[in-house]
């Protein structure tokens, strides 16, 4: 078996003197996608935040490709091979999408950025008609496209995505969740997804993970979730 690119050993986080997240394992295969799925308030959103340093752990381990990096700033983390692409997208909406792509790049030796925006260009076609136009002028699929260009610009190991689904029409989740496959596919990019929209995840998912109160208390396939067995689970 590959070594995970990926671990989360034992990882707590607190807002104030509240614990919301109480010793946290996951871990993700090279290539693979994960959904974490449960209720609102369940502490996905904080788990993706605390694995990417935003939100301090109080204990615990994170460790990209072996090498620990639960003690970097999140700027360390990007280099280190992890990107985030925060629920509400984090664009810079008044700046065009070569200027976020620019920004992105910021992490990124100097002779690498032109590949890099080849290979972003690649897997969303469509922004490379659209270097010139400022993100807030976009649809909210397009902008949410321009979301993921900015992490693959970064070229992780490990994407993680909060919500990619949300505020989208049926038709752009479907976009979306096509462009979550091409970049997995073409790139080897393992991803770790939190996501609402059950059946979306639960379309690209390999494996799935189930949170309650902080905790994941449930592991399985999508494959075997038919019926009650997934509601069950929450």
């Amino acid at each position: 078996m590959s070594r995970a690119v990926l671990e989360v050993d034992g990882l707590r986080a607190a807002y104030g003197n509240k614990e919301v997240l109480h010793g946290i394992h996951l871990h993700l295969a090279p290539g693979e996608i994960v959904a974490l799925l449960g209720h609102n308030g369940a502490g996905k959103s904080t788990t993706l935040r605390a694995i990417f340093g935003l939100v301090p752990p109080t204990d615990g381990v994170v460790r990209l490709d072996g090498r620990p990096v639960h003690r970097l700033p999140p700027a360390d983390r990007v280099r280190a091979g992890l990107s985030m692409t925060p629920q509400g997208r984090g664009v810079f909406p008044r700046l065009t999408v070569q200027e976020n792509l620019d920004l992105a790049a910021y992490t990124v030796p100097r002779g690498e950025r032109p590949e890099r925006l080849r290979q972003v260009l690649e897997t969303f076609p469509i922004l490379g008609e659209r270097l010139r136009q400022r993100v807030g002028t976009m649809s909210g699929g397009q902008q949410q496209m321009v979301a993921l260009a900015i992490a693959l610009m970064q070229g992780p190991r490990v994407l993680m995505l909060d919500e990619p689904s949300v505020g989208l029409s049926p038709v752009m989740v479907e976009q979306v969740l096509k462009s979550i496959l091409e970049i997995n596919r073409r790139l080897g990019t393992a991803v770790l997804l939190v996501e609402q929209n059950v059946p979306a995840a639960l379309s690209v998912a390999k494996r799935v993970l189930v949170m309650k109160t902080g905790r994941i208390v449930a592991e399985a396939r999508p494959e075997d979730l038919s019926g009650n067995a997934l509601w069950d689970l929450f």
